[in-house]
């Protein structure tokens, strides 16, 4: 009988990744080579807490323009003859879309990429606009989850 594994849907994202294999002259690879990423409000607790948890097996490059990450990740592609690829994740937003344009980039050139745009659903009880995150909600890291409690229990004493 195989053992239930709760998992995040950014966790099975991310291990499922991991886990793709490719046939190259040199043996069997990781598809992978690993992810090109932007945090932001949208990707930073989902996403970026399982690129974290994953980092010996998915290495995680921080990039500073959706594009032009998107475009290396095109370049590795070529560089490996379409054998490996990268994975490219930022927040949705204004630069999202500079990933949309390099992504027909790889369409055109039949080039494979893989872009991840998050963005996050409401909540928190007291904001709700797409830039407030509240990372400590969805943290499942213990010492997040214990300044979260210490947080709330502030709060509610100064409500009092």
């Amino acid at each position: 009988m195989s053992k239930t594994i709760r998992l995040t849907a950014a966790q099975a994202l991310v291990r499922y990744l991991a886990a793709l294999r490719t046939e190259s002259a040199e043996g069997e690879q990781p598809l992978f080579g690993g992810v090109f990423a932007i945090f932001g409000h949208g990707n930073v607790a989902g996403i970026g807490e399982a690129l974290y948890q994953y980092r010996d097996r998915l290495p995680t490059y921080r990039a500073h323009n959706e594009q032009a990450m998107t475009l290396a990740a095109i370049a590795y592609a070529k560089a490996n003859m379409r054998r490996r690829m990268m994975a490219c994740t930022t927040s949705i937003g204004p630069g999202a879309t500079n990933m949309v344009t390099a992504a027909a980039v790889a369409y055109v050139n039949c080039l494979s990429v893989v872009c991840i745009e998050t963005d996050p659903n409401r909540s928190t009880t007291e904001g709700g606009w797409w830039w407030e995150v509240a990372v400590p909600e969805v943290s499942q890291r213990q010492d997040v989850v214990a300044a979260r409690k210490a947080y709330e229990q502030g709060k509610q004493e100064q409500k009092v």
